[in-house]
């Protein structure tokens, strides 16, 4: 049902009809969650689906249910650039998770965070966690795609020396993934950077970028306006 939203949103409802009659927690739970991003994407309000989903996977100790609802809630909250109501998801997530052992989870929520830290303006914070995501873990080759990406475009932004040595095992991980929106990212961020290919900074790095548009503006409309300059996925 990918980018079929009302679709989607008409089978999680029949889905958490019959995971309540048959009293299947987990059922309704995923399903709740599945409606809550679909809404989100649709523009409409999708923390109280969410909310309830990660309420429901926590009274009935649903560990996958629950680490699942703590990374849609901050994920959301921080691509809507709400970064302080997404930092408590990220604490609590981190710690349900971690106790659980529920290392995808885990992993995701840490690349979020990394993600924040960026977006934020807090490049070097952002690039140690994602060095250590990268050290500590073996991130999905979705996930690793994204961590080698932001990193170089961080090093790009801090005039480093490791710029191409991220963005090129992104694009080559990309390509072999064989996912164009995966392919067509790395390869903006490559032809994001300024800088001359292997050579340095002849003039020194790049004016920094401009932190991040308002909260109020569209989320669509920020995420499109800072990857025109520095794309980072």
């Amino acid at each position: 049902m990918l980018h079929d939203e009302p679709g989607a949103i008409d089978l999680a409802r029949r889905a958490e009809d019959i995971g309540d009659r048959l009293g299947a927690r987990d059922v309704l739970s995923d399903a709740l969650n599945t409606r809550a991003v679909c809404v989100a994407k649709a523009g409409g309000n999708w923390i109280g689906l969410l909310s309830r989903a990660l309420r429901i996977a926590l009274d009935n100790d649903l560990p996958q249910q629950a680490g699942r609802a703590y990374g849609n809630i901050a994920g959301r909250y921080n691509l809507e650039r709400q970064f302080a109501a997404a930092e408590r998801y990220l604490a609590d997530g981190l710690e349900y998770c971690d106790e659980r052992d529920l290392a995808d989870f885990a992993n995701f929520l840490r690349g979020d965070h990394a993600n924040a830290l960026e977006r934020t303006g807090r490049w070097r914070e952002s690039a140690i966690a994602s060095t250590e995501l990268l050290d500590r873990s073996v991130p999905s080759p979705a996930n690793r795609i994204c961590i080698l990406r932001r990193l170089g475009v961080i090093q790009a932004r801090l005039g480093g020396t490791d710029v191409w040595q991220y963005l090129d095992e992104a694009a080559a991980a990309a390509d072999a993934s064989r996912e164009p929106r995966a392919a067509s990212r790395s390869r903006s961020c490559r032809c994001g950077w300024p800088g001359p290919r292997r050579t340095g900074w002849p003039a020194g790095p790049p004016t920094p970028p401009a932190r991040p548009s308002s909260p109020t503006m569209p989320a669509r409309t920020r995420t499109l306006g800072s990857m025109a300059r520095w794309p980072c996925g």
